[in-house]
């Protein structure tokens, strides 16, 4: 029975794998675009790089099309240096909780041996006493604050897109000399 149940749960997973693999960006998808170009710049050929974020409209063999900002932008394809999509957005809630409770255990702890809090807390305090509750109280805020501004902040989950399996290119250098570089994935 076991060997059934994952002779299915393999037949279902391998052919997603594949369609994925075969098609890693279609038409409507998030993309970052990144291409360089040469021109001339003070008399000198240089290169210019530029990335453009949009929603792809069409992949050719000549050219990448995408909408920006409701612009259709063309970039040719022999030009682009790196092809990335867009796998949803991602919260950092976990890195803002952890820099709020750093930073306001250490606000905190500064404000509370500041401070003479020996009538607040009693005449048998000491300052260290006022430095821990001020370090815990920063702390406990400063988590909130983090938490909420973490949360808020989301970001773009980039995955790069194999352009091609063998690329040639030619092109200037930054010193004005021609480079020839070859480049292959596997």
């Amino acid at each position: 029975m076991r060997v059934l149940i994952g002779i299915c749960a393999i037949s279902v997973v391998i052919p997603s794998a594949s369609i994925r693999a075969q098609q890693p960006v279609t038409p409507g998808d998030r993309v970052r675009v990144s291409n360089c170009y040469p021109r001339f710049l003070r008399g000198k050929l240089r290169n210019r790089c530029d990335r453009h974020v949009g929603t792809l409209t069409a992949l050719t063999a000549q050219a990448v099309t995408l909408r920006v900002e409701d612009m259709a932008t063309a970039v040719p394809l022999d030009s682009v240096t790196r092809l990335e999509v867009s796998r949803g957005r991602k919260s950092h809630l976990l890195e803002g909780i952890g820099i709020g409770f750093l930073a306001g255990a250490g606000l905190g702890a500064l404000v509370g041996a500041a401070v003479d809090c020996t009538q607040l807390l009693g005449t048998t305090s000491n300052q260290a006493s006022c430095t821990g509750l001020g370090a815990a109280a920063g702390a406990a805020s400063g988590l909130l604050i983090g938490a909420a501004v973490g949360a808020l902040n989301k970001t773009d989950r980039w995955e790069e897109v194999p352009l091609d399996r063998l690329r040639v290119s030619v092109g200037p250098q930054r010193d004005g000399r021609f480079a020839l570089a070859m480049s292959f994935s596997f």
